[in-house]
């Protein structure tokens, strides 16, 4: 015996809110509200601009209490039974959202983000709800509902809902009904076939919300590489990232310790990354729109959105685990599990946007550095600008940061690569130094290095004649440093004389 909203305690003669769906055929109501008492959600042909006599006594919905959501509907008996186990909770704010597909007569509804993951049940519709397939605005009302409403946009409601928590309800609509997830990986729409079109295994490039359509032709590009060089050689900036991080004392290994002594308590060392910002903020985004970030192996980061802004992520080196999670609004209970994981790879373009993978974590799993860059944009019609992001701290609750880098990419990789060059010169002074002397001892390479950094040397044949001169009790004021002016030539001295 299917149950009917009014034993739930639901008043469907009390409306709090009834507007219109953006599209005359289907949409998306999302309602984001605090419940202290169960509350309904319907769905209607507007009796007041359809031709249907019938349009009045016909509508769909879901009852919402704290022991589950049903189905409603009028006629009583139109629909079968559909329900599910999941209720509203009154210590949180949670959003609640209905789906009505007319095309293939399709009623879904969820909670959360508004994607198939998220659907508590889906609800095939009859014949005799004829009216809702017609070609006529929907009117959406929530019933039941005591406190105060207001429709906002998508980006207005980011306010509406911090702290997590908010006596008055907010409504948002979306255009189109959830049919399928998009893809979450993007192919170049110029590489696009047939296959790929029947697919859905990648989003064309030219399907990605225009925000994003911007920041992809960014990132896109075959430049965008760790190794390119003006000169067209490689730079080797992989290597030079790789030595920094696994080489205590330099450069991206003493900030990575620096970022884990400042977390803060219940939180692991390895829940850090570097960010590199790569040019200046333009008021388009949250923070500057292009960033790098680089993640050391056995790296994670927390649970975060990124404050209702678009945005394109490629992977340049490496791989990377990306786990998606629902929708937090500040609470312990929910998105406690990822909806969706995927492991990125070098190459890999992947997208977000308000609604679609907008929380999620990131983790390098592999025994090799990965580095990424992405970007991010605020929609043209976002009233808002949230300049924040929010992360999920060991509390539970949600914490708001401002996006701050560690670096700019031009300073970094000036410093890593003069870095790393310097590295290289110490490794081929020792071979050389090996290859004079037939033998190498650690005295021995060890005075090598200090006695390059005292003559500020890096050049090997140079090296390879202080070598010459090397026992391992030579004190280093007696050894002859040659001049990097007569290279080659005989030098003299009263202690010791060099052949070069």
């Amino acid at each position: 015996m299917k149950q009917s909203c009014s034993d739930s305690g639901v008043d469907m003669e009390q409306v709090a809110w009834c507007g219109h769906l953006p599209v005359m055929r289907g949409g998306v109501a999302t309602f984001t509200l605090q419940a202290t008492q169960p509350f309904a959600i319907s769905l209607q042909a507007d009796p007041r601009r359809s031709a249907e006599p019938k349009t009045a006594e016909e509508w769909v919905g879901v009852c919402v209490s704290r022991s589950g959501t049903h189905v409603i509907s009028s006629p009583h008996n139109a629909i079968p039974p559909h329900a599910c186990s999941t209720g509203f909770a009154s210590e949180r704010v949670i959003s609640y959202w209905l789906s009505f597909d007319p095309d293939s007569r399709m009623l879904k509804y969820g909670m959360g983000h508004h994607m198939e993951e998220t659907t508590l049940f889906s609800c095939p519709l009859p014949d005799a709800l004829g009216s809702l397939y017609h070609t006529c605005p929907k009117l959406v009302c929530l019933r039941g509902y005591t406190g105060p409403v207001q429709q906002r946009s998508l980006y207005e409601t980011k306010l509406s809902t911090l702290g997590g928590q908010r006596q008055e309800a907010v409504v948002t609509l979306s255009r189109c009904p959830l049919i399928a997830n998009p893809p979450s990986l993007v192919m170049d729409s110029r590489h696009l076939t047939l296959l790929d079109l029947g697919s859905r295994e990648y989003l064309a490039s030219s399907d990605l919300p225009p925000a994003c359509q911007v920041l992809y032709q960014h990132l896109s590009q075959p430049c965008i590489d760790l190794n390119w060089c003006a000169s067209g050689r490689s730079c080797r900036l992989t290597d030079a990232i790789s030595y920094s991080l696994r080489t205590p004392g330099a450069l991206l290994h003493t900030c990575c310790q620096a970022k884990a002594a400042r977390l803060g308590p219940g939180m692991s060392p390895r829940q850090c990354y570097i960010r590199v910002s790569v040019g200046l903020p333009c008021g388009t985004s949250p923070g500057i729109p292009y960033v790098m970030e680089i993640w050391p192996p056995g790296h994670f980061s927390p649970i975060h959105n990124h404050g209702n802004a678009f945005g394109v992520v490629r992977l340049l080196h490496g791989s990377i685990s990306t786990r998606i999670y629902n929708k937090h609004l500040g609470d312990d209970h929910t998105g406690r599990e990822p909806v969706q994981e995927m492991t990125l790879n070098k190459g890999d373009i992947t997208w977000f946007s308000p609604n679609w993978f907008q929380t999620h974590q990131l983790e390098n799993t592999t025994q090799d550095f990965c580095c990424t860059v992405q970007g991010f944009q605020y929609a043209d019609d976002d009233d808002v600008h949230w300049p924040y992001m929010q992360f999920k701290a060991p509390s539970g609750k949600l914490d708001h940061f401002l996006p701050i880098s560690d670096f700019t990419f031009s300073s970094m990789r000036e410093a890593l690569l003069a870095e790393y060059s310097s590295a290289l010169s110490q490794q081929e002074c020792l071979r050389a130094g090996t290859c004079a002397t037939g033998r190498e001892t650690c005295v021995q390479a060890r005075r090598t290095i200090d006695i390059l950094v005292t003559a500020g040397r890096h050049d090997c044949r140079s090296q390879a004649a202080i070598v010459r001169q090397l026992t391992p009790d030579t004190p280093l004021d007696l050894i002859n440093l040659p001049d990097s002016h007569t290279q080659g030539s005989r030098r003299e001295s009263d202690d010791v004389i060099t052949l070069l």
